[in-house]
């Protein structure tokens, strides 16, 4: 059994490129409303604050959250409590560096165990959520990492998968289709990035991994790091797989996956159409939008930006490509 302490560490690091124009350099992934709900950072907290209120239930010892963030982001005004709780980041190296920021920060905490969170994923059923996230601690040694694992609910080829082989896992990044359908036909998961662990083991792997992360830390640059997966999860052999029940869960990593969040989906006549068909329009600019013959499009207006992308094949990595190319 690990120490009943916890910290829970939201990791704020993402640009969320295939979601331009609502996502950009300035208003990131992570604080794009949701409508009434807020913003996908306002929704990681209070799913956090749920889970702290349960973990104290437990008889945790529970610490603030720790949020690691780029310092080019602010937190918008209704945030501002949490100004204090930032660990701020000068370049974006990827995940290990970020992890390796916050459990260096922990390790004040003396034994303490850290739930490492994303901020810019959409939960349905958070109640499950929190359930799952709790009865999985009870899994945790100071020995071991609990990763949680998403029920895929289609061969999706955006995702990462987890693939158990009895007591040992092993990990694809965005396989191709064919390979897709056949991971889960090895009852594969996908990788929501979602994991549990003793902070000083996670220090220790971290440090000791073959990628000199510390450096990162000590000499700021920019540039990739290792991810945390290549510099820990593939490496690391005692994982328990913690198999998540019903989330509905989501990474929102693309206009179809986004359009289908429940309170976006009443966003989407915002425009006057004729003679059109399967048009997903979001408007959030104070132009008027015409469409008259068209059909299969993602359409979103955003302050002076406008995106006009054909909705029947894959085009988000273009996008990402353009985005990223003329720095929108």
């Amino acid at each position: 059994m690990s120490a009943k302490k916890i910290v829970i560490c939201i990791l704020c690091g993402g640009s969320g490129t295939r979601l331009w124009p609502l996502s950009n350099k300035t208003v990131p992934k992570q604080f794009i409303s949701l409508g009434e709900k807020g913003s996908f950072l306002q929704e990681t907290l209070r799913r956090t604050t749920l889970l702290m209120n349960q973990y104290k239930n437990e008889g945790y010892e529970v610490f603030e959250p720790l949020l690691v963030m780029h310092n080019n982001y602010k937190l918008p005004s209704e945030l501002s409590q949490y100004e204090s709780n930032i660990l701020y980041e000068d370049h974006a190296n990827d995940t290990a560096v970020a992890i390796l920021k916050a459990v260096s920060y922990v390790k004040k905490y003396g034994d303490t165990n850290i739930l490492i969170l994303p901020a810019d994923h959409y939960i349905f059923n958070v109640d499950n959520f929190v359930t799952d996230i709790i009865t999985g601690s009870i899994l945790l040694t100071d020995n071991n990492i609990i990763l949680y694992g998403i029920t895929p609910s289609s061969p999706d080829t955006k995702y990462g998968y987890i693939i158990p082989n009895n007591d040992e896992i092993s990990f694809k990044e965005k396989p191709d289709l064919e390979l897709a359908i056949e991971l889960l036909n090895q009852n594969a998961l996908w990788n929501a990035g979602i994991f549990l662990a003793n902070n000083g083991l996670l220090y220790k792997l971290l440090v000791e991994s073959p990628y000199n992360l510390l450096d990162w830390i000590d000499n700021p640059r920019e540039g990739k790091a290792a991810s945390f997966d290549v510099a820990v999860l593939q490496k690391f052999s005692n994982i328990k797989l913690f198999k998540s029940n019903n989330w509905g869960w989501s990474d929102i990593g693309s206009w179809s996956s986004f359009t289908e969040i429940p309170e976006i989906k009443d966003e989407l006549s915002n425009h006057i159409s004729r003679d059109c068909d399967n048009i997903k329009t979001i408007n959030r600019s104070s132009m008027n939008i015409i469409t008259i013959g068209c059909k299969d499009l993602y359409i979103v207006a955003h302050d002076n930006n406008l995106l006009i992308m054909c909705s029947k094949n894959d085009h988000n990595n273009n996008l990402k490509d353009i985005v990223t190319k003329y720095g929108l």
